[in-house]
């Protein structure tokens, strides 16, 4: 009963963050810009996805309130599904149909993402190295230190104080959206599209550990992904063309059912076949949103649109943002730990503060950096 409670109170708190999404539009200057080829109904689903992350490293506190950890393990694993998904589609898509230029693609990807990474990582180190009552500099901390820009590449290493991983650990899938982008090129000259998905499926088979799938160790769910993106593009016009609203809604349940059967099992410490089942959900959402544009008011659609666009920001704050939250609740506010986190109330109170402080920062940084070397990439003239 806890979980459908959360669920239930994070509903409401969404509600309050597309509010805010709007407030801080205008107060900032973050405007939407719908330029040709624009899709809204996947900038609602990204800045949705943003959501799901957010509520699974909010939950993840309120063991008390939830001891099965649905809602911290399954939110979050949709989340990062539809942003898998999502980068494989749009990527793929301007590959297919010849418009992506090698020449300027990774240049315009590392002013798109590494910039507002930098400022993340260095702020919570800065952070770290205050707060930390030895902060002598040695080798082995360097390292650690160098580490942490790796875009998860080198892992999330602890550098003055421990838990570094409730702090910084988004950047773990920058390291899979990477190496999508890494082979990009080969993909784009592949002679035949079918020995090219076979191929995939032989990359999958070789890169991931396909007898650990079962026991949520495998890598298989993160091609998966991808995969299932990269691909709809070559039936996506033949979903449109079908009956649309009816199909959509038989995605919507499809999706719906795998969140109830994945909720009445339960978490048990260890994935399982769950793994699989949400990334499936995810992927039934993904095409919902995909062949059907859905008719809700221009307000929440405005709202949910500024989300998405400020989603890869609040994706990489909020993590930190609520480490510290509840370092200093749990430093000045909370004498039993399981009253307080057992509360409904506190968990309202919590995810509302958290997910201010968190899409104000991140609509300051988008305006600032984000938005700025994005500007910045478009400008450049590349010759070789």
């Amino acid at each position: 009963m806890g979980e459908i409670l959360m669920l239930l109170i994070s509903s409401a708190i969404l509600i309050y963050a597309l509010f805010l999404c709007t407030f801080l539009g205008q107060r900032i200057g973050v405007k939407i810009e719908n330029a040709q080829g624009f899709n809204v109904n996947l900038e609602m689903l990204r800045g949705l996805a943003s959501f799901s992350v957010f509520l699974a490293h909010t939950t993840m506190y309120f063991g008390y309130l939830s001891p099965r950890y649905i809602l911290s393990t399954y939110t979050g694993s949709f989340g990062v599904n539809i942003f898998f998904m999502l980068t494989a589609y749009l990527f793929w898509n301007q590959v297919i149909s010849n418009k992506i230029d090698f020449n300027r693609f990774y240049i315009k990807r590392f002013y798109r993402l590494v910039p507002i990474v930098i400022t993340v990582v260095t702020a919570v180190t800065l952070v770290d190295f205050i707060t930390s009552q030895d902060r002598a500099l040695d080798l082995s901390r360097l390292n650690a230190i160098l580490k942490n820009y790796m875009f998860g590449f080198g892992g999330v290493n602890d550098v003055f104080s421990s838990n570094m991983y409730l702090r910084i650990n988004t950047i773990w899938t920058l390291k899979w959206e990477w190496l999508f982008y890494l082979t990009l090129p080969i993909l784009a000259i592949w002679p035949k599209k079918l020995t090219l998905i076979i191929a995939l499926i032989l990359a999958v088979f070789t890169f991931s550990d396909i007898t650990k799938v079962f026991s949520g160790d495998s890598d298989f769910v993160f091609f998966a992904a991808f995969f299932l993106g990269a691909i709809t593009l070559y039936f996506e016009s033949y979903l449109k063309n079908l009956f649309s609203g009816k199909l959509t809604l038989l995605f919507i349940l499809s999706s719906l059912s795998l969140i109830v059967y994945l909720f009445s099992e339960g978490y048990k410490g260890i994935v399982h076949y769950k793994s699989i089942l949400c990334t499936i959900s995810a992927y039934f959402a993904f095409l919902s949103f995909l062949i059907c544009p859905f008719k809700i008011p221009v307000r929440i659609s405005h709202s949910l649109q500024l989300l998405g666009k400020v989603s890869y920001s609040f994706y990489l704050w909020h993590l930190s943002i609520n480490f510290y939250g509840i370092f200093l609740i749990k430093k000045y506010l909370v004498k039993d730990e399981s009253i307080f986190f057992s509360s409904p109330y506190h968990f309202f109170v919590f995810g509302i503060s958290m997910i201010t402080i968190s899409l104000i920062i991140s609509f300051v940084s988008f305006k600032c950096i984000e938005d700025y070397f994005l500007k910045k990439s478009h400008s450049l003239k590349i010759k070789f």
